[in-house]
């Protein structure tokens, strides 16, 4: 095994303990790449890093796959190791793109509550709300009544006027 095969290696063993310890899982790095892939869309599009970390991660698995399973030369370069110590301190920061994309999803529930109390506090009460004036006053429903009771005595009147004509 090559000097920087082996401190990869390393270095990923230690990866692996923090994302098991984080997920309570016995393959660590493969859950957190399972947990991005979780992830919706319209959070991931909101983190810039997030596909670059996402394909670096699975690189730096296969490399780490490898080196443990493989007795031919791997293609591990000192900027894997360096990538991959960077990704360990990203998440002891919080800066790792599930804690972004958790500070992303806070961000738009927030922003929703303040929509919905926005929108409860525009809106009136019930017992405040002005009712509608119906059509119709009450002195012009009974001026509508009497005029109706005399177009059918009139229509009546004329019926019996014609009948005795006859």
């Amino acid at each position: 095994m090559l000097e920087c095969d082996r401190e990869l290696f390393d270095e990923y063993k230690r990866l692996e303990a923090l994302c098991r310890d984080m997920f309570s899982c016995q393959h660590g790095v493969s859950e957190y790449i399972s947990q991005m892939e979780q992830i919706p869309s319209y959070i991931k599009n909101q983190i810039p890093s997030w596909d670059k970390d996402y394909r670096t991660l699975k690189h730096l698995r296969w490399l780490r796959n490898r080196i443990a399973h493989e007795t031919t030369e791997t293609g591990c370069s000192f900027n894997d190791i360096e990538q991959l110590k960077n990704f360990y301190s990203r998440i002891l920061n919080r800066q790792d793109p599930l804690a972004a994309a958790r500070k992303v999803k806070q961000k738009l529930q927030s922003f929703s509550r303040q929509a919905s109390i926005t929108v409860s506090k525009n809106a009136l009460p019930s017992s405040n709300r002005t009712t509608q004036k119906p059509m119709y006053s009450p002195p012009y429903k009974w001026f509508v009544v009497f005029l109706f009771i005399i177009l059918i005595i009139l229509f009546i009147l004329c019926l019996v006027n014609s009948i005795n004509k006859t």
